[in-house]
């Protein structure tokens, strides 16, 4: 029952050992197949119909300011210190972590994926890309100092068996390429990006390795790091034994800095160009995309940094979430127990079925969650999600805290705030944002975060949503189901638009015209073919607009839903709600500016004047006073009688803005609940409008 053990392939097949196997000496990477074999070949299908024609796709993101590799940042860019930076792989701008030594730089990302132990076994490395290479000690010791335990796979390997030169190599001599009885028997993948093979450097001295127990083509296992260089050991290696994670790079290497461009001759002058348009906004998050923009890839800009590549919900609970982290296992995807949120793992390649983390603290990206923001958690196996509105964040610009927010004796707390399901209702409870380490105490810690109702740390009895109890994540209420993958996003709370300066003063107005009869304003037409915009208006969970329609509405669906009503709002992205009574729909008082298409708990609000939008019957006379009556025809001779003193001033009332007074339409529908849960409204005094000005002087009496 044992399998034959496959050793490779050659013109005669499959060379293979039929060994006595055991529960341990089995792999754990095979290929799965139906091995479905059919004798003959089935009859052909009929010619599938033309796929219909696709629309235009959408212009892809701007693409970034970058050079074509980490020296080129240095020598052209004149930015030569470590860190995220975009350079061009292939046809690809990519981001990678750029390390200098002088004005050359090495791009470095880390990967996880295939297992590779040999420098002719397939790797995760992307296309362009190989295990990388330390070229010199300086680079090694900084890739070591940022990377860790990762940098010590290196693109180093012998060409034959055993070490080379048991007199100036092996352990002989300092292991690196200046030495030449080394360099003969070891080099590099440099060539397989088209880069150099040398230089490449292991250690400055003499060293207990390599001593011949050695495979050719082997990577050599990094044990650590110290002064001297690389402490590694030449064993022989199988195909199932390599690391899962390893560091990739186009190991570019130039000889000498490159050449400055000689100045090119001045041109003829010419006539001023016009001037260009300014370039695009740059997109800050996720949710600062335009309406109706598709979920995917773009290049998002934080607190001013280069930009990097992001994936973006534009679909889930209004969309606008950019993603933070996919997990894929609860303790595999990192090394030991550690702060996800802080980690960088296929940070070029943000997805959802793969591993995907980057560095959002202030080490990294710099995102700073406050008051407001949301977090959501999305089950990658059903599509369900939970996400809390925080109302307190605890971890700081290091995303990372205990003794508060869910988080004690080493556990990690985050965050805390109410917690709404897939649906948009209110999960019961005092929820946290916590997790469990090994700091803790957790004896096999998770890197996972999870909302959860225990206050001192993550565990699935008290959880919904994320977190895990190894080797198992955890899902709605406590079950422990393995769902995987995981997937963090997070959206940042509403703000208002920036303030615009305030208008030059009026000219003086012209000399007033003779007095005429005292008339007041006309009241505006009682109707018009279009929604009048009235502004944004708080909401509260009480409702100020007391009948809901749905979710998913631009303006003008939503009048037509509303018909009959005397007003229409747009909230939380769509969201239709319809009212009658102006005096309860601004009940709150007026809202920062949140969109045509509304935001959180802010009703963006129009007035239905349209001669179509109410029937007849439901809408009567406005409460406006009417204008007096024309003046009588003067007599021909003085009147006996003092002139009449002139018409009241109407009452300084505010006037609602709408063409007819709020009527309640025959059997309204009762109020639909929301689709999204409560949450604390920005607190902002209703402000009142002006009184209206008093009507003009009368005429003087005749003579």
């Amino acid at each position: 029952g044992c399998w034959l053990g496959g050793l490779g392939h050659d013109d005669g097949g499959l060379r293979f050992n039929d060994f006595p196997c055991d529960d341990t000496s089995g792999v754990t990477e095979y290929l799965c197949s139906s091995n479905r074999w059919d004798q003959t070949p089935p009859p052909a299908p009929p010619a599938p119909p033309s796929p219909p024609r696709l629309p235009p796709s959408l212009p892809p993101p701007p693409a970034a300011p970058h050079f074509a590799t980490c020296s080129e940042w240095c020598t052209a860019g004149k930015s030569c210190t470590d860190g995220e930076k975009v350079i061009s792989i292939g046809r690809r701008s990519v981001s990678v972590f750029c390390i200098f030594d002088g004005w050359r730089g090495v791009d470095t990302q880390q990967v996880t994926g295939l297992r590779t132990s040999k420098a002719d076994q397939p790797n995760s490395c992307p296309e362009g890309t190989a295990i990388w290479v330390p070229r010199t000690q300086a680079l090694l010791a900084a890739v070591w100092a940022k990377w860790g335990r990762v940098a010590g796979t290196v693109g180093v390997y012998g060409v034959a068996d055993g070490c080379g030169d048991p007199v100036y190599g092996c352990t002989a001599g300092a292991m690196n390429s200046d030495n030449e009885a080394q360099a003969a028997h070891w080099t590099t993948v440099g060539p397989l990006t088209g880069q150099p093979a040398s230089p490449w450097f292991l250690r400055a001295q003499r060293y207990s390795e390599p001593n011949g127990d050695y495979n050719a083509g082997c990577w050599l296992g990094g044990l650590g790091h110290d002064d001297g260089g690389l402490r590694f050991n030449d064993y022989p290696c199988s195909p199932w034994d390599g690391p899962d994670s390893y560091l990739c790079s186009t190991n570019q290497w130039e000889v000498a800095p490159p050449p400055s461009a000689p100045s090119p001759p001045s041109p003829p002058p010419q006539s001023p160009p016009p001037p260009s348009a300014p370039p695009p906004p740059a997109v800050t998050s996720c949710d600062a995309l335009a309406h109706g923009a598709p979920s995917g890839h773009y290049l998002g800009t934080f607190k001013g940094s280069e930009p990097i590549p992001i994936y973006c919900d534009m679909e889930r609970a209004g969309g606008g979430w950019t993603l933070l982290l996919t997990q894929t296992s609860p303790t595999d995807n990192f090394p030991g127990g550690v702060m996800p949120f802080g980690q960088m793992l296929n940070a070029d390649s943000p997805a959802l079925e793969q591993p995907y983390a980057r560095d959002w603290t202030d080490s990294g990206v710099g995102l700073l969650p406050q008051e407001g923001d949301e977090f959501m958690i999305v089950n990658g196996a059903t599509s369900e999600h939970v996400r809390m509105v925080l109302e307190e964040w605890c971890g700081g610009g290091g995303w990372y805290a205990s003794g508060g927010c869910g988080g004690r004796g080493g556990h990690p707390g985050y965050g805390r705030g109410p917690v709404f399901d897939s649906a948009g209702a209110a999960v019961q409870g005092t929820w946290f944002m916590n997790g469990c380490s090994n700091a803790g105490g957790c004896s096999a810690a998770a890197d996972t975060v999870a909302f959860s109702q225990a206050d001192d740390h993550a565990h699935c009895s008290s959880g919904y949503g994320g977190g895990a109890w190894p080797p198992q994540f955890c899902w709605g209420d406590g079950h422990t189901n393995d769902p995987g993958p995981i997937s963090y996003f997070f959206r940042p709370a509403l703000s208002p638009p920036p303030s615009t300066p305030s208008p030059p003063p009026p000219s003086p107005p012209p000399p007033s015209p003779p007095p005429q009869p005292p008339q007041l304003q006309a009241p505006p037409p009682p109707c018009s073919d279009e929604p009048q915009l009235l502004g944004s208006y708080v909401d509260k969970p009480e409702r100020a607009m007391r009948t809901y329609i749905g979710a998913g509405h631009e303006l003008a669906s939503c009048a037509a839903a509303c018909h009959g009503y005397a007003l229409a709002a747009l909230q939380y992205f769509g969201e239709c709600h319809c009212e009658n009574d102006w005096a309860h729909a601004s009940r709150y008082g007026e809202a920062p500016y949140c969109g045509p298409r509304g935001g959180s708990w802010c009703n963006y609000m129009y007035r239905l004047n349209g001669c179509a939008a109410a029937p007849p019957s439901a809408i009567t006379s406005p409460s406006l006073p009417l204008p007096p009556s024309p003046p009588p025809p003067l007599p021909s001779s003085p009147p006996s009688e003092p002139p009449t003193s002139p018409p009241p001033s109407p009452p300084s009332a505010v006037a609602a803005p709408l063409s007819h007074p709020p009527v309640t339409p025959p059997s309204q529908p009762p109020a639909k609940p929301p689709s999204r849960p409560p949450a604390t409204p920005p607190s902002r005094p209703p402000v009142t409008p002006p009184s209206p000005p008093p009507p003009p002087s009368p005429p003087p009496s005749p003579p």
